[in-house]
């Protein structure tokens, strides 16, 4: 069996399919193909933070949600909320840097 030109055993090739499909690259190294750990790139990185900037946003909506409840029902609120829209402030920002960067 062959892979990258390189001839493999069938249990050589089982490994390395393994190993690319939990995150390794495959390459060619001293006539040998090798698993190596993925480098993210600085896109993937920039669209990782997003991700998480994204998700925290779909929390934050629900903590304001929960805000505006308890402010209707006169109940205690166990955040802070005043906090909580400062960090949302800081991580608008952040998106739409992020987005202009992703954007060239």
């Amino acid at each position: 069996m062959q892979l990258l030109g390189i001839d493999l055993s069938l249990e050589e090739f089982d490994a390395l399919m393994v190993a690319q499909n939990n995150g390794k690259e495959l390459a060619v190294k001293d006539g040998k193909v090798v698993a190596l750990n993925h480098v993210t790139t600085q896109k993937e990185q920039l669209n990782n933070e997003l991700e998480d900037l994204l998700n925290w946003f779909n929390w934050y909506d629900l903590q304001v949600k929960k805000y505006l409840r308890s402010e209707r029902l006169d109940v205690r609120f166990d955040d802070n909320i005043e906090e909580l829209d400062n960090i949302a402030v800081k991580n608008a920002e952040r998106i739409d840097e992020i987005r202009k960067l992703l954007e060239d």
